[in-house]
């Protein structure tokens, strides 16, 4: 009975028996986990469909068709990128991905569009559409106009002084005078703006000096107005006010806005089945304890 107890004992004491028991707990951890996998479950096979995807990838990318060497490296390639993936795949190396979580978002997106819930578009889909929301459906102001500019440079107190000095020596100007854009400094964009629009005039010179251009009255002399550049004298030859436009004129406006809509409606309405089915929750006071807590 001793000699078998310390044949037992030298025996438990050997790094082959060290080794067996660490190979078995791997075993029943991998089992634990993937209780269903068999070499069924997990074999990879290349089918006609994946292979047609192959070849059809190659003829895009190369424009011709891949030899019978070329084509046997992608299938082993693809195979290769099969195994990792699903390795990774098991070992849930994806989980707190943001990467992988974001691409799949995307794909999911590419997948199940909101555009498919779009209901059916016809004429009288639109004209209710417009009639609707006949607020959105105006033509943009234009102003037509000359202006006087001064550099604020480094010194804004300066061109101020100067600004308010000139007003009175070209009041008795036009607004398509070449004189009046003689007297200040050279502008980097245009010294007149001929039924100009909002948005490249914001563009050149701001949102203050657009807002002012809507206000300040024409055929008259105004300033100083300030820009994002310097201060300017403005004259306003003409300013068109935005109207109303037909339903003919804002056709396809119309069309791409009711379209806009319903793909936003879809989404909301696509979100409202995800939140029905994961039931998603704040943590009660996570957020005051994560800002609490932030670096």
């Amino acid at each position: 009975m001793n000699e078998i107890l310390r044949a037992v004992i030298w025996f438990v004491r050997q790094p082959l028996f060290h080794f067996l028991v660490i190979g078995a707990a791997l075993f029943a951890i991998d089992a634990a986990r993937n209780p269903s996998r068999s070499p069924a479950d997990i074999q990879i096979k290349v089918g006609e469909a994946e292979i047609t995807w192959m070849i059809a990838n190659w003829r895009a990318q190369f424009g011709r068709l891949p030899t019978s060497v070329e084509l046997e490296s992608e299938i082993n390639t693809w195979v290769s990128d099969q195994m990792r993936y699903r390795e990774a795949l098991a070992l849930k190396l994806d989980l707190g991905d943001s990467i992988v979580q974001r691409r799949l978002v995307q794909k999911y997106d590419f997948l199940f569009p909101p555009e498919n819930e779009i209901g059916k578009l016809d004429d009288t889909t639109l004209r209710t559409y417009y009639e609707d929301h006949k607020d959105r459906f105006m033509t943009e102001w234009t102003v037509s106009f000359c202006h006087v500019f001064f550099d604020t440079g480094s010194n804004r107190a300066t061109a101020l002084s100067r600004a308010k000095a000139a007003i009175g020596k070209v009041g008795g100007l036009a607004a398509t005078d070449a004189k009046l854009v003689q007297i200040g400094d050279d502008f980097p964009h245009e010294n007149c703006y001929e039924g100009a629009r909002d948005p490249a005039l914001r563009k050149d010179f701001g949102d203050f000096f657009v807002g002012a251009l809507k206000e300040i009255p024409t055929g008259k002399l105004v300033g100083p107005v300030e820009s994002g550049l310097g201060f300017h004298l403005v004259l306003i030859d003409q300013r068109i006010p935005p109207k109303q436009m037909s339903y003919e004129e804002a056709g396809p406006i119309v069309r791409s806005d009711w379209r806009d809509s319903q793909i936003e409606q879809a989404k909301k309405a696509q979100d409202a089945r995800l939140r029905a089915r994961y039931n998603p929750i704040v943590e009660s006071g996570a957020v005051v304890r994560a800002l609490e807590n932030a670096p």
